[in-house]
């Protein structure tokens, strides 16, 4: 199934706002950079659709790019608490969707929420990397770890030997481990709501969905 095609503004293409525009480009998405720093804005071309020399605290200039077009807009300028939330007022005021900001503190995030930036959508990009790390090296079988909820986890793990020639409906990890199998990373395939009926095979990873305490349990046996 094709995924479909989104337009983002970011405002500050900083590290993480570089990485994501050029993340959401490679994606198929169309992305609309904006940034004052010149040398930023050459490194990124080629990397991101378009990429404009814009001060988003001008709320003039950010109404030329056409704000309410868009399906999100990224404040990517966490560092300098008055920038960022200068160019949050200035992006509700001019209609924005849906608007993504990065926090740099926790009052940080609590003016976001009080300016209308929903919970979810407030990021705390060096955070979240270090839990991610820190689930990542802390177990051998973790591939991969993302926090999805207060309680809610995604991760990819090592399919456990124990488990390699059984199907799902056999294994009913839903049922007694409190975790549900969404996908399947198979070599370079990926084999995405896998059908109960298929078989674990050596080598594969499998992405899991679960409450933390659930997995953490799942991953000890």
């Amino acid at each position: 199934m094709r995924r479909e095609r989104k337009s983002f503004l970011v405002v500050g293409l900083g590290r993480f706002g570089g990485a994501l525009a050029a993340s959401l480009t490679r994606a198929g998405h169309e992305v609309v950079g904006a940034d004052l720093d010149m040398d930023i804005i050459d490194a990124l071309k080629g990397d991101v659709l378009e990429v404009l020399r814009l001060d988003g605290t001008n709320i003039h200039a950010l109404a030329e790019v056409g704000v309410p077009e868009f399906d999100a807009c990224v404040v990517a300028s966490g560092e300098d608490l008055g920038q960022s939330l200068t160019i949050v007022m200035n992006l509700r005021e001019l209609g924005a969707k849906r608007i993504v900001a990065k926090a740099a503190t926790a009052q940080h995030a609590v003016i976001l929420e009080m300016l209308g930036v929903a919970r979810r959508d407030v990021v705390f990009p060096e955070r979240d990397m270090g839990e991610r790390m820190a689930h990542v090296l802390g177990s051998p079988l973790i591939a991969d770890f993302v926090s999805l909820a207060a309680d809610l986890s995604l991760v990819e793990v090592d399919a456990p030997p124990a488990m390699v020639g059984s199907n799902l409906i056999d294994l009913d990890l839903r049922r007694r481990h409190g975790v549900t199998v969404v996908g399947i990373r198979r070599g370079s395939e990926f084999i995405g709501s896998p059908r109960a009926e298929e078989v674990i095979a050596a080598g594969d990873r499998l992405v899991l969905i679960g409450a933390a305490d659930y997995i953490a349990r799942f991953l000890q046996r």
